[in-house]
């Protein structure tokens, strides 16, 4: 310090002495030592007070025996006016005792005045101290401020934080984990992991503690409970700190929302798959169901049946009539089906639902329809809604295994933008209304939530597919509509669906319109069908209502076969995908021979799949496998007259 301090700043001094001599052989003392110094003296407590309160110094050297007041008194002054100012006592004899209880109260040295030659070592050695005293008290302000900054990180993360001891005690948490769980910081830290772990006991925590005191850290997923007992997917990443007694640190992520989107990326990967699975097999299925309905309503028609043959005919057209429902109702749920949509009456479809549910749900359920509204009109798939109200009903019937009450029932709703702000769904509008209520067992509401899932059922595995109400959800839609449940457990289940309505003007132009059966003809009819059968049966059902056929096997043979007969043939029936050309392909060719020529195309193939093979023709139309014989030669009949009337 000697040389140290030449160049440096003075250092400042006050020194307290009531002897002019003593302080003037001390000033010389501390000149000869080379320090550069600036020194104030004082002779008595006022002063000395004076100099205290005008400025802080670097040292203080005080005389022992003062006049009025002594060095034990000069050290508390200079505590309170220059904290942190090394007291060095600078005294003739005044005995080990008092000088030892000097320094105790904090004094820095004693020096006696016959060891002056020792002041200088001693400056030095307290302005040493002052310097590891103050880079210390930096060091451990950095280090605070470094915790408090890391802390409030800590408590402002997105992610919850938790310092956890070797038994699994919360020590700490952060404001982020209070929000995710509901609890309050106080709370948490009376409590523990297992209280607040839905999948651990207490055992398997401390099982996993071990693992993590092994490893030194860990990852993992797990759930808990929040304060008003819902649980929450939380991914934990934690680190064992043996520094700090043996501690864990936690980072605690809700990944909820990431579950539930990989959830729904799951059921939508199912949807898919289903949706693939029931546009693979519909073709074919298709084509089979158009061969069975086309030759049992031949036979329905040209024979004389007995009762029991007749029966039994029906029952083979009915059962053709339902898996061509369920084969709609699989594509509707993958939204791939081309809907054959009319104008109906929903009450209509209600009361015809009604009368098969009376003969299969049971005597111990009593089965009610409410009609509120005489004609509720809508343009809709029948056997798909009665497809719905079929499913709904069966659900119904398996709520109440010990009996209750059923009841379907119409109406008319107005939905309203507060209807629409109440609820949170639907769109301005009057809708048909059916609603669908048991008294079974109901549901609760994360059932409820779930039950339009794909894949989602409560029943006992053999017992459901976990598909019906999927399918009533799509089909719902594919037809502009809304529905809604309503459950509670003990209390019964309402699902209420929402139909557009169909215009009145409309209304009274469909109530006038009676259906006739399809006229016959004497036209030619080019039919293209690769399938054997289907071919086979579609040429039977035209050749026995009049017409006169040519059919092709495929695209290519069909524009052969039309360029042949291009003035006989007035409407072209073909399939819409075959071999060797398409039936887009052989429509475009023959267009070329005959731009006027009418085309009914068929199809037992999905509609994304029809649409993939390119866009139809304004002019073209297009029927759906299976169709009935009627329904075909109906549709035949129409194009031909408009073709005359053209």
């Amino acid at each position: 310090m000697n040389n140290g301090n030449i160049d440096s700043k003075p250092l400042r001094i006050l020194h307290v002495e009531d002897s002019p001599m003593d302080a003037e052989i001390i000033r010389e003392k501390l000149i000869d030592s080379r320090f550069s110094v600036s020194l104030d003296w004082a002779s008595n407590e006022q002063e000395y007070v004076y100099f205290l309160q005008s400025g802080s110094y670097d040292i203080i050297l005080a005389d022992f025996h003062l006049p009025g007041f002594e060095a034990p008194a000069a050290l508390g002054l200079a505590q309170s006016y220059c904290p942190g100012a090394p007291f060095i006592c600078v005294s003739g004899a005044v005995g080990e005792e008092k000088a030892v209880e000097l320094l105790k109260q904090g004094a820095t040295d004693y020096i006696p005045k016959n060891g002056l030659d020792k002041l200088s070592l001693a400056i030095q050695r307290a302005l040493d101290e002052v310097r590891e005293r103050n880079e210390r008290h930096l060091a451990e302000e950095a280090l605070r401020k470094s915790e408090e900054r890391h802390r409030t990180i800590l408590h402002t993360a997105m992610d919850g934080f938790w310092i956890v001891d070797m038994e699994g005690r919360l020590l700490e948490v952060n404001e982020t984990y209070c929000r995710m769980s509901g609890y309050s910081s106080q709370e948490l830290l009376a409590m523990r992991v297992p209280d607040l772990e839905a999948l651990e006991d207490a055992g398997e925590t401390a099982a996993r503690i071990k693992r993590i005191i092994e490893k030194g850290q860990d990852r993992f997923e797990s759930r808990h409970h929040r304060k008003d007992d819902s649980v929450f997917d939380v991914e934990v990443s934690v680190q064992y700190r043996p520094d700090e007694g043996g501690q864990i640190v936690a980072f605690l992520q809700d990944i909820s929302q990431q579950r539930k989107l990989e959830e729904q990326l799951r059921q939508a990967q199912k949807m898919e798959a289903i949706g693939q699975l029931a546009g693979g097999v519909a073709h074919d299925f298709n084509n089979i169901l158009t061969v069975i309905m086309g030759y049992a309503n031949l036979l329905s028609m040209k024979s004389n049946f007995n009762a029991s043959e007749k029966e039994a005919m029906d029952h083979i057209i009915s059962a053709a009539d339902k898996a061509a429902q369920l084969t709609r109702g699989l594509l509707a749920f993958s939204r791939k089906q081309v809907m054959d949509a009319k104008p109906v009456n929903v009450n209509d479809i209600a009361q015809q639902v009604q009368k098969f549910l009376a003969r299969i749900i049971g005597e111990d359920v009593k089965l009610k329809a409410v009609i509120n509204v005489a004609i509720l009109m809508v343009v809709a798939d029948a056997g798909q809604l009665e497809q719905v109200l079929m499913n709904l009903a069966a659900n119904a019937r398996d709520a109440m295994p010990e009996g209750g009450e059923l009841t379907i029932e119409t109406g008319l709703q107005h939905i309203d933008e507060t209807f629409i702000e109440h609820h949170g769904w639907g769109k301005p509008g009057r809708y048909a209304l059916i609603s669908v209520s048991d008294t079974g067992c109901g549901m609760d509401e994360d059932t409820r939530n779930r039950i339009f899932e794909p894949f989602f059922t409560t029943k006992e595995v053999g017992k459901g597919t976990g598909l019906g109400m999927a399918i009533v959800h799509g089909i719902v839609n594919q037809h502009n509509g809304f529905i809604y449940v309503y459950s509670e457990l003990g209390k019964g289940t309402v699902f209420k669906i929402f139909l557009p309505l169909l215009e009145k003007e409309k209304v009274a132009e469909i109530e006038k319109r009676v259906e006739e059966p399809p006229k016959n003809g004497t036209e030619t009819i080019l039919i293209v069908e690769d399938d054997p059968s289907v071919r086979k049966v579609v040429s039977d059902v035209l050749i026995d209502s009049g017409y006169e056929i040519i059919t092709a096997e495929d695209g290519q043979q069909a524009i052969e076969k039309f360029s042949e007969n291009r003035t006989r043939i007035k409407l072209i029936l073909m399939d819409m995908v075959m071999p060797k050309k398409s039936g887009l392909e052989a429509y475009r060719e023959i267009r070329l021979l005959k731009p006027d020529i009418r085309v009914l195309f068929t199809s037992g193939y999905t509609a994304d799949f029809i649409q993939s093979r390119g866009e139809l023709d304004k002019d073209a139309e297009l029927i759906m496998k299976p169709v009935k014989p009627h329904d075909l030669l109906r549709k035949i009949r129409e194009m031909l007259d408009r073709e005359a009337d053209d």
